[in-house]
């Protein structure tokens, strides 16, 4: 458990994911130091964490919130500050297919929980995170 006015840390965020889940969430934050930065919840009770990425300008944002209980937080009404246009477009129709979402009632909200460790939802999510990454770097490049 983390006091209030504590930053969550790798190790703290680990030590509250329950021991079937770990290797997955293991995999998952190393995945996600290659493709972006780390930074982890602060003054919660709740372990979190968010993969920022960064944008040509300089602005970043955080395509999704990893909780420790395996659950991850998707904006969809109200997409994350500084997310391009056009990968809002793709993501939010990609998102909003995962595994253990009812689509009609998932695009009505403003953000939806998914669960990480069912079917293919990790997987979606490197897949749209990568995808974002080039997409990044070819409007960089132009």
């Amino acid at each position: 458990m983390n006091s209030l006015n504590q930053r969550w840390t790798r190790e703290t965020f680990l030590g509250e994911v329950s021991a079937v889940d770990l290797s997955l969430h293991e995999h998952f934050l190393n995945w996600a130091d290659r493709y972006g930065e780390v930074k982890f919840g602060e003054g919660s009770s709740k372990a979190t964490w968010q993969l920022w990425l960064t944008n040509s300008d300089g602005s970043k944002f955080y395509p999704f919130l990893v909780y420790a209980d395996s659950k991850i937080s998707i904006g969809y009404q109200k997409m994350p500050e500084n997310m391009p246009l056009p990968i809002q477009t793709w993501y939010k129709e990609l998102v909003s297919r995962a595994d253990g979402i009812v689509q009609e009632e998932a695009t009505q909200k403003q953000w939806f929980l998914i669960d990480l460790t069912l079917g293919g939802n990790a997987i979606l999510l490197v897949n749209c995170v990568e995808r974002m990454q080039i997409e990044l770097k070819t409007t960089e490049n132009q």
